[in-house]
């Protein structure tokens, strides 16, 4: 029998993952954000393509969430310029689209 220590992560995995599932990006980011400095120095984006994907999220919900897609992104993307400036040009454009389609 595995000890506990052992089994945790994949018991928080599995949690992670069922969640995912269901759409909800709360535990991911959670753990991404714990994890980041073991992230970084693997040269992952998982933390920056979570928050992309929960803003993304928030833009396909229309122009009713704007607000908070733009409130999202300022508070949780500033972070992110320096070492993900390609992915910024696609948020960006995402939001621009966003926008485009609201007034047709």
């Amino acid at each position: 029998m595995l000890e506990d220590k052992y089994k945790e992560p994949f018991v928080e995995l599995h949690r992670i993952l069922d969640c995912l599932k269901q759409k909800d990006l709360g535990p991911a980011l959670k753990w991404a954000e714990e994890n980041k400095e073991a992230l970084n120095l693997q040269g992952s984006a998982l933390e920056f393509k979570l928050h992309r994907l929960a803003f993304i999220n928030l833009l396909k919900k229309g122009t009713k969430y704007q607000k908070e897609s733009i409130d999202y992104a300022r508070t949780n993307f500033p972070k992110f310029i320096k070492t993900h400036e390609k992915g910024f040009y696609h948020i960006l454009f995402s939001q621009c689209t966003s926008l485009l389609s609201s007034f047709s």
